[in-house]
């Protein structure tokens, strides 16, 4: 199985929920091992909450970049981008010129996209290109966690902040691989199994204990 953080939940035996825990289920006219689910789902959201609170803050992204300077490396070692090629720059310094117009560019256009594009991009260029693109990355990690919500029934509540709007998105590709959920049910016993293997995860949780 590829590495990340695996948690595997259990109630089994002849008495797989506890008298308090039927109690509550009896009390909302709930079966309890659909509770127990619910019970799963609220977990795998507070994993992905604590996970979030330790990404940077914009301000610190912009302030790490701009102190990196041109160091930043085009591509890290786990396959993220850093500071990309030059052509990646300079499309999206074009497409901050062009406020991403609609239509096909005509020919004269043409021809100045490829001179602005020939140019050597500058550091603020690349700057602002490293800082977006880490902005929007900054939930990475935690998104890993939005396919165990999904398997379990459920789905974040949108902030309305494009951060989080973006790593809803990662559920419909990448994060389905990188995370998700397993359950598991008899008469007698309930498990349910949550994983993260988004690259990554394992370090820093080993640092951050989240």
């Amino acid at each position: 199985m590829p590495s990340g953080i695996t948690l595997t939940l259990n109630a089994n035996g002849r008495r797989p929920f506890s008298d308090a825990f039927r109690k509550y289920a009896e009390w909302n006219h709930r079966d309890s091992a659909e509770l127990f689910v619910d019970q799963t789902r609220k977990l795998a959201v507070e994993l992905y909450t604590q996970t979030a609170a330790i990404a940077p803050t914009r301000t610190e992204i912009a302030s790490d970049v701009k102190a990196l300077g041109w160091k930043i490396p085009s591509f890290f070692k786990d396959g993220r981008l850093g500071r990309g090629t030059a052509r990646m720059w300079g499309e999206f310094a074009l497409q901050k010129r062009e406020k991403r117009k609609r239509g096909r560019p005509l020919k004269g256009e043409q021809v100045e996209r490829q001179k602005f594009l020939a140019k050597r991009p500058t550091l603020a260029q690349m700057q602002a290109f490293v800082i977006e693109a880490r902005n929007r990355a900054r939930l990475f990690l935690a998104s890993g966690w939005l396919g165990a919500i999904a398997d379990l029934g459920g789905k974040l509540n949108d902030s309305g902040e494009n951060e989080h709007r973006g790593a809803l998105g990662h559920r419909a590709g990448v994060a389905s691989e990188r995370g998700g959920a397993e359950i598991s049910r008899s008469e007698t016993h309930v498990e349910i199994t949550l994983w993260n293997r988004t690259p990554g995860i394992e370090t820093m949780d080993a640092q951050k204990h989240f």
